[in-house]
């Protein structure tokens, strides 16, 4: 059987000149991410990377930014016979409001999440509020 393409929709999310990348609290396998997820059948990539950020971080504080292109990558050797279409986007906070220490709502995941930058790092943790 073929490889089965799946839509993938990543979104690197920037504030300041620093990345949001996290962590899954209990999952480290999956290793420093940043939001991504499957685009759902007739979903634009990037409202899927919108919904994928909300997902992932809580933050509803976004504005595209730029779409910065699509890439085929064969996931075979990870054992999964599928190939993702991923396309990619980058995402602006609209506010800065967020600093070390501060929350935010997540619908679905628990993450402690790093904003990276070349000259500063600081924490901000990210929980799942009920």
């Amino acid at each position: 059987m073929p490889n089965q393409t799946v839509d993938k929709a990543v979104a690197y999310i920037t504030c300041d000149g620093k990345l949001l990348v996290f962590d899954h609290p209990g999952i480290p396998e999956t290793g420093t991410q940043v939001p991504a997820g499957t685009i759902a059948p007739g979903e634009p990539p990037a409202e899927a990377a919108m919904r994928e950020a909300f997902e992932e971080t809580g933050l509803t504080s976004l504005v595209m930014r730029r779409f910065l292109g699509e890439r085929e990558f064969d996931i075979a050797p990870f054992g999964r016979d599928e190939i993702h279409h991923r396309y990619f986007f980058i995402w602006s906070m609209r506010t800065t409001h967020l600093t070390a220490g501060d929350t935010s709502r997540s619908s679905r995941t628990t993450a402690a999440s790093l904003w990276n930058s070349s000259y500063t790092r600081s924490i901000c943790r990210l929980t799942r509020w009920s």
